[in-house]
């Protein structure tokens, strides 16, 4: 086979317009098929992150309702309204301190149970028990509102050291309101498990203006995002995304630190449906983005392969149907035009160079 280069003679012409096409056909080929695995990643991670938001809003109403279950079985006992009604915090402390350190704490992950006394004085922290008798009205709008409107609250309430669940139930003894009672559940607690299950990180921000009604207190590296403090962070990478990303509930990537991450947020809410923060979720999708690409990477070699050798086949063909007989035919003329008018040219078909062979 000839591969002598005549860059100006058609044959290598039209090869090269042919070879070009081939190599543009499978270039935009690779590139639809490179961000239809990407889009396909976003679409999946998507999802992933909309379930997830659901199952963190879904644990804090099942942990509102354990804290219910647990405060129905303390104010369905008579003596404890009774002690309640008669101020009698001995009696209170001694039979609920044990019950709270063996399984309310343990098993409930309760940090907070307290008795008040209206409009939302502290009565008793069986948690903490040698302080009471302090008003929490300018705060606590849970208490306040329970011995106001002697309805049930519940849901989550800022405090000092952050988000609580907190579920506070009026309490009337012989027909008479006698005040309420709170047991409160840390939201990290419940946020750390709820991360670990689904393999996530996150973040917690909290709006300026409700912190410092609540008088925070933490002291722990914040971050601050617009009008948002960020004190929790259960990793690098969700500190930065809530300090530099934009937070506008849709999912996003972005890479950190070599690593392929994917992150959303929802906004918190509190008891009264009020929106009180926002919620960042981050997930190290390195493996499955690595994976998407390594799968994209290698459809693309085959691609190329595959175009090296449809335009070797195209070159044989061509060069065997067409070039070599038109080269002979250009050769032959070379001759003629010499005076040898001897030449003959064995090339038969009906196609153009056919047609030039014959004359």
């Amino acid at each position: 086979m000839n591969f002598n280069l005549n860059l100006h003679s058609i044959k290598w012409k039209m090869l090269s317009l042919i070879f070009g096409l081939l190599v543009l056909i499978a270039l935009l080929v690779s590139v639809m098929s490179y961000r239809a695995s990407e889009q396909e990643m976003k679409s999946n991670l998507s999802s992933e992150m909309d379930a997830s938001i659901k199952s963190f809003k879904f644990n804090v109403k099942s942990k509102v309702n354990d804290l219910k279950i647990a405060m129905n079985f303390i104010l369905g006992d008579q003596q404890t309204l009774k002690a309640f009604a008669a101020n009698r915090r001995d009696i209170l402390s001694e039979k609920y301190l044990t019950t709270f350190q063996a399984v309310l704490k343990p098993r409930f992950h309760v940090n907070i149970f307290q008795f008040h006394k209206p409009p939302a004085i502290s009565f008793l922290r069986i948690h903490k028990p040698g302080k009471f008798g302090d008003d929490l009205s300018d705060f606590r709008k849970t208490v306040v509102k329970a011995n106001k409107q002697q309805i049930v609250q519940s849901g989550i309430e800022v405090g000092k050291y952050g988000a609580s669940i907190r579920v506070v139930y009026p309490v009337s003894y012989q027909g008479t309101h006698i005040g309420s009672v709170e047991l409160g559940s840390d939201y990290i607690n419940l946020m750390n498990e709820i991360a670990k299950s689904l393999n996530l990180q996150y973040a917690i921000g909290i709006r300026e203006e409700v912190l410092k009604r609540a008088g925070f207190k933490l002291i722990t590296k914040t971050v601050k995002s617009g009008s948002l403090i960020f004190y929790h962070f259960s990793d690098a990478v969700s500190a930065y995304v809530a300090e530099k990303e934009a937070l506008d509930g849709k999912t996003h990537f972005i890479d950190y630190n070599q690593k392929h991450v994917g992150y959303s947020s929802f906004a918190l809410t509190d008891f009264s449906g009020q929106e009180i923060g926002t919620i960042v979720i981050t997930q190290d999708i390195s493996k499955f983005a690595n994976s998407i690409y390594n799968s994209a990477f290698y459809r693309i070699i085959v691609l190329f392969i595959l175009t090296v050798l449809l335009g070797f086949f195209l070159y044989v063909l061509l060069t065997r149907q067409m070039f070599k007989p038109l080269q002979s035919a250009s050769e032959n003329m070379v001759t003629v035009a010499g005076g040898d008018l001897t030449v003959h040219m064995d090339y038969e078909k009906k196609d153009e160079v056919g047609a030039l062979a014959n004359s």
